[in-house]
């Protein structure tokens, strides 16, 4: 049987996701990305299990946009990031993809 988080943990981890973003958005990249990495390597070793992937691939996704779109609101008229070079950011590795971090116990029938 696979598990997946159930929806309303998974809209109260974006909701917290989002507020870090929005109220720590003006740290510098270093600091920024180092503490967004952290929430969302303990995203990852909480909810990823195998039969999860799709649920923390949302989460990422959710984290990514947010970050995309309270980064580019700092400050100035000048947008930070084009969708392009947020992107392309983001495919460098700059923060952390979703991995399914524990199996499921192995069952040994006798």
């Amino acid at each position: 049987m696979k598990r997946r988080t159930a929806p309303k943990k998974l809209q109260g981890a974006n909701r917290r996701i989002k507020a870090w973003i929005k109220k720590e958005r003006h740290l510098s990249k270093r600091d920024f990305v180092r503490g967004l990495n952290r929430r969302l390597t303990g995203h990852y070793n909480y909810f990823g299990i195998i039969g999860n992937g799709h649920s923390i691939n949302r989460f990422y996704r959710w984290a990514m946009d947010c970050t995309f779109k309270w980064l580019n609101r700092r400050g100035g008229k000048r947008k930070s990031f084009t969708q392009e070079t947020f992107w392309r950011a983001v495919d460098r590795g700059l923060f952390m993809k979703p991995r399914i971090m524990m199996g499921s116990p192995r069952r040994v029938f006798t």
